[in-house]
């Protein structure tokens, strides 16, 4: 006989509808194969767990963090007519589609997932056609201007896409240099003391892409990260909490700019690099609050 297949035990909850449906708990435990998706499991909840509304009901499908707060939506579902046999529509976040619920486990200790009932306008989808002929489309139409300030939002917006560009080219080097410097045989007092202050500051950016960052570019492992990280011999425990740490500084990292204003993990972060040794490049020195948006822009040619 083959090995069974592992498996997950999650909690599925959801929010009352009305009035008398908030008397009981609606909480159910469920178990899943480790390798069922994002998509079992939206599926599963509009078949057998999400109540029949007369007319549309909508429901945002979330993994809930606890006191961490919500996780990114899982998806959406809406449902349509009064029975369980009315139709029933998905629509899966974007970064979700192939995510099984042996990665959900990695996010939490326990797996829960509730559903929020959207009510309202946010109940059902609505066509564009609907939408036109609603009384909320004013027609008002975008019109492409030329002023200056637009010119001048153009071309930031083109500056922060090439400083993204210069961010993620750095990242390599970066990594490679704090895997040699600070996470060498002999790991400097100070690199464990800024790793034990600073979890709080990073702690919603551990997660499982910042942990197979770590295994990959600070442990030197290949392969799955609780590989990785599960076969760090005992001397080493110290190192793959650390390099657990500094791998969130560097998953925030890797979010993309938003604003020409320095971000604070950016700059707590690349600053105690460079108190290390580090020699910031120009685009991490822009991170790390050292020179301006505009000098940054100047040196490169954006004037």
């Amino acid at each position: 006989m083959g090995e069974r297949a592992r498996e997950v035990v999650l909690t599925v909850d959801r929010e009352s509808v009305a009035m008398g449906d908030d008397v009981d708990s609606h909480r159910e435990v469920w178990v899943l194969p480790e390798t069922a998706t994002v998509t079992d499991l939206l599926v599963a909840m509009s078949r057998r767990f999400l109540p029949p509304v007369q007319g549309f009901s909508g429901w945002l499908v979330s993994q809930d963090f606890g006191d961490r707060g919500w996780g990114d939506p899982l998806g959406l579902i809406y449902c349509r007519g009064s029975s369980g046999d009315g139709d029933r529509y998905i629509c899966r976040a974007r970064s979700y589609p192939n995510i099984t619920m042996a990665s959900l486990a990695q996010r939490a200790p326990a797996v829960v997932v509730r559903a929020y009932y959207l009510s309202g306008q946010a109940a059902r989808p609505v066509s564009v056609a609907e939408a036109v002929d609603g009384p909320l489309w004013t027609g008002a139409e975008p019109v492409r201007a030329w002023s200056e300030a637009a010119e001048d939002a153009r071309q930031d917006w083109r500056l922060l896409q090439r400083l993204d560009a210069l961010s993620a080219s750095a990242a390599g080097v970066r990594r490679e240099w704090v895997r040699v410097h600070l996470l060498g045989a002999a790991v400097p007092a100070a690199v464990e003391v800024f790793a034990a202050r600073q979890m709080p500051l990073v702690a919603m950016d551990i997660c499982p892409a910042g942990m197979r960052d770590a295994a990959e570019s600070f442990l030197g492992g290949a392969g799955d990260a609780t590989t990785v990280f599960g076969n760090v011999p005992e001397y080493r425990a110290s190192v793959a909490l650390i390099a657990g740490v500094l791998s969130g500084f560097e998953w925030a990292l890797t979010k993309g700019l938003r604003s020409p204003e320095p971000q604070a993990k950016a700059v707590v972060y690349l600053e105690f690099l460079a108190q290390q040794g580090y020699r910031l490049s120009p685009i991490e020195q822009f991170l790390a609050g050292w020179i301006r948006f505009d000098q940054l822009g100047a040196a490169l040619g954006d004037t």
